[in-house]
């Protein structure tokens, strides 16, 4: 069950979402929960959206799911809901983790209309610096890539997000190593989100 308050700060925060055929296959849910709706509810309001991550019923990825189906005006479906895992944890002494994995979906085929590029991991890291009593949330993801194999990439808080290049398979330890090594990686490229 939701929370009245994070039910009322999903509302207020993600009212363009718009439900069509095209975006009814759980690809593209999984697209939009890890490329919109995770670094809006983030970066929106830094301090709630991180609060919202603490206050999750346990198991926290059913209810993320859930959380997300509420913004992105979707009907949750209890076996799938399931297949959501949220991961939490310590990075290093200074980073604490959210990595939610997603559900196994099919891979892209850029010949078939509909596919989509989905997502298998999104972190969500809370660095500290204690020398400087600052912290940092940075915001990537692990998925699919249009030339096989998995893509890392940054999203930002203006909704642009960045291309770090080839990512591991799609496997959570190997995934952690490759959070251990971001704040070192470049940014190849960069694209922003479509304005409305």
């Amino acid at each position: 069950m939701i929370g009245r308050n994070l039910r009322d700060f999903i509302n207020k925060r993600f009212s363009y979402f718009t439900k069509s055929k095209e975006r009814d296959s759980l690809s593209y849910f999984c697209y939009d929960m890890a490329y919109l709706f995770l670094p809006r509810m983030l970066f929106t309001d830094l301090p709630q959206g991180l609060q919202c991550l603490l206050d999750l019923e346990v198991p926290a990825g059913p209810s993320l799911y859930t959380l997300a189906c509420s913004a992105m005006r979707r009907k949750p479906d209890p076996e799938v809901a399931s297949q959501f895992q949220m991961h939490i944890g310590d990075l290093d002494a200074d980073t604490f983790y959210f990595v939610l994995q997603y559900p196994a979906l099919p891979p892209y085929d850029p010949d078939k209309s509909g596919s989509t590029l989905a997502p298998y991991f999104s972190a969500i890291l809370h660095f500290t610096e204690p020398n400087l009593n600052t912290s940092q949330v940075r915001y990537h993801t692990l998925g699919q890539s249009p030339s096989g194999g998995t893509t890392l990439r940054q999203v930002f808080p203006d909704g642009a997000n960045g291309n770090m290049g080839k990512g591991p398979r799609p496997e959570l330890p190997l995934f952690l190593d490759a959070l251990r090594q971001v704040r070192s990686l470049p940014i190849i490229a960069v694209t922003h989100p479509p304005r409305s």
